[in-house]
């Protein structure tokens, strides 16, 4: 009698301390804990190892080490395969560089099998030399290899003018205007790492037509248009931003076509069981060094605003208690309302996926998550709805989820005071088969109040 009372006790005051908390645990599957503001759809372990993924239009194009898939989003959360390739990926192609039409996957070793268009490029004599296939992906149920270029696909490439160019990481720039020419010529025509501040990169963004944001240190931001001095063999720098500790830069983005006045970024730490100081973090810049009355100043300077950094914890609380893959926000996207501030969804490895708010003023909160038991997420993308997300992940291949709270788009009226949220997300039943946790927040309230009377109790013990 006096537990259930106790108990009772516990459960109104978790009640009375749950009421103000932003965002809590509220569901369970049989390998995932999120919270209320998250709702898991569905997963495909079919797709694992998940690595990246990109959408474009009413599609979604994934790779992992061992395929490429094309499925159909025009229905967010059912999304259809059309089409896949065997794709013998020995290592990652994280970023999915595509315009719906051309496709290209970075093999960080080698080419692997001779393409029906033949290779492009010298062949080198080692292992590991790297390659760059590119793909006609225009007919979604029959994509089909056009060239593979030796010396071209390093870690991540990207797209420079819809496609026109590949950059890689290491700086390699590949001509593609001709690549569905016969013959598919696609030769290497320049090096943008060459003559910057920065010695490496991990990725590099296309944030507007002709222009590239790098995850480098320091940042770069590069133009390839004539009307900045640039040409597309020999991009010309704009403007840099270095981070106070001189930290690994692992991706970047600047919302809006390079006009926000936010600028995000992210790190990576891998290996680490536990997550430290010297973790991976998201972070905010500001913009207006760099951009400021319509015009991209040359020579401007990024500054840093804010950090947030994944933590280890019990997995009820949304976090792992160790991490394998390491502590880190790895890729991430800005929901599509993001404007001066706004909600950015991030992968984090061991940590799932996470949903950070950037305020006005840079800061960042975190406002929910999805926890998978012993998972790795990759990569997330945001569907054309701004509700549904796909978690792509190593471990799992590819998590469903949809965002039911608020998007934190600031409103366009004169008060800019006042905030639009996502549509409530329908009642959706928990496929997975796992408890669902109307009560979660009084049990968190009630396991706090039990631990501190654990504390009390040793005290007087002492």
């Amino acid at each position: 009698m006096r537990l259930r009372v106790f108990v009772v006790m516990v459960m109104a005051l978790g009640a009375m301390l749950g009421g103000g908390m932003t965002a809590h645990a509220g569901s369970s599957g049989t390998d995932w804990v999120a919270s209320d503001n998250v709702r898991w759809i569905g997963e495909m372990r079919n797709l694992t190892p998940g690595v990246g993924g990109r959408v474009v239009g009413n599609y979604l194009y994934v790779t992992s080490s061992k395929g490429l898939y094309i499925f159909d989003i025009s229905q967010p959360t059912s999304p259809v395969l059309v089409s896949s390739l065997t794709v013998d990926v020995h290592w990652e192609n994280e970023e999915v560089p595509t315009n719906g039409r051309i496709l290209g996957i970075s093999d960080e070793h080698a080419c692997t099998a001779p393409p029906t268009g033949g290779y492009t490029g010298t062949p080198s004599p080692t292992s590991t030399a790297n390659c760059l296939t590119i793909y006609d992906v225009t007919d979604k149920a029959n994509p089909r290899v056009l060239t593979s270029i030796w010396n071209a696909g390093p870690h991540t490439s990207s797209c420079v003018l819809d496609c026109q160019y590949m950059w890689g990481s290491d700086g390699t720039i590949t001509d593609l205007r001709h690549v569905l020419d016969p013959g598919h010529p696609a030769p290497i025509i320049g090096n943008w790492l060459k003559g910057s501040p920065a010695t490496s990169a991990h990725h590099q963004q296309e944030v507007r037509p002709g222009v590239v944001l790098t995850a480098t240190d320091p940042i770069l931001l590069l133009s390839v248009n004539a009307e900045d001095g640039g040409t597309p063999a020999k991009p010309v720098l704009l403007a840099t931003g270095t981070p106070p500790d001189n930290r690994f830069i692992h991706s970047v983005r600047w919302p809006n076509l390079a006009t926000d006045p936010i600028m995000l970024a992210g790190g990576e730490t891998n290996f680490n069981e536990r997550c430290i100081q010297v973790s991976g973090a998201f972070t905010t810049w500001d913009t207006s060094d760099v951009y400021r009355d319509g015009k991209t100043i040359k020579g401007g300077k990024f500054h840093m605003l804010d950090e947030y950094r994944v933590t280890t914890g019990t997995y009820t609380d949304g976090n792992p208690p160790v991490t394998a893959l390491g502590c880190s926000v790895h890729w991430f996207e800005a929901h599509p309302t993001f404007h001066g501030s706004g909600l950015v969804a991030s992968a984090a490895y061991d940590n799932g996926t996470r949903f950070l708010r950037v305020a006005p003023n840079g800061k960042i909160s975190e406002v929910g998550w999805f926890e998978p038991i012993a998972g790795g997420t990759s990569a997330v993308h945001w569907a054309p709805d701004g509700k549904t997300i796909y978690a792509i992940d190593y471990q799992r291949g590819m998590d469903i989820l949809q965002w039911t709270g608020p998007t934190y788009a600031p409103a366009t009226s004169a008060a800019g005071a006042s905030i639009t949220s996502a549509a409530p997300a329908p009642n959706l039943p928990n496929t997975a088969g796992g408890l669902a946790l109307a009560g979660a927040p009084l049990l968190g309230a009630g396991l706090g109040l039990l631990g501190l009377s654990a504390v009390l109790r040793r005290r007087r013990a002492a």
